[in-house]
């Protein structure tokens, strides 16, 4: 059930994972997740992203909006206004497999909290680089989880 309750998303750890029913997480178009993907990464991934069309979860409510990415392999990106519908698309990503990680960037201050609540524990750090001047429009603190270590 894509949206369990009265508007709530039930947390595999027992608690909601947005109790005041301000976010939800269900089937969404690839055209809002490319549209959010490139407000958050200043970039235009739209041919790579459009091949996982028929995978895209999307968060709505008042809290704002995201989406994620199901990957065959697990994982795979959430992109969010905010923590509130972050939390949705995480908690979303954990009901689909449990063994999950998440990777993001370190000045998300937002994600790193999230990460702490749903008992995620620090293993490693990578250092995002980059081939010339910085990508203009980045945004980090959109970026909740990368695609993969390798696109980013």
């Amino acid at each position: 059930q894509d949206r369990p309750g009265p508007g709530r998303i039930d947390d595999p750890l027992g608690q909601d994972a947005d109790p005041a029913g301000e976010a939800w997480v269900g089937p969404g178009r690839i055209d809002d997740a490319l549209g959010q993907d490139a407000e958050a990464t200043g970039e235009d991934r739209a041919s790579f992203l459009a091949t996982f069309a028929a995978r895209v979860r999307t968060s709505a409510g008042p809290a704002g909006a995201g989406y994620r990415i199901a990957l065959p392999w697990g994982r795979g990106p959430v992109i969010a206004s905010g923590p509130v519908a972050a939390r949705a698309l995480v908690t979303d990503m954990l009901r689909a497999g449990p063994d999950q990680s998440l990777s993001f960037p370190e000045s998300n201050t937002a994600a790193t909290g999230l990460a702490a609540a749903l008992g995620f524990s620090l293993t490693r750090r990578c250092m995002r680089m980059r081939l010339g001047p910085p990508v203009r429009g980045f945004r980090p603190e959109r970026v909740f989880n990368v695609f993969s270590l390798a696109v980013g």
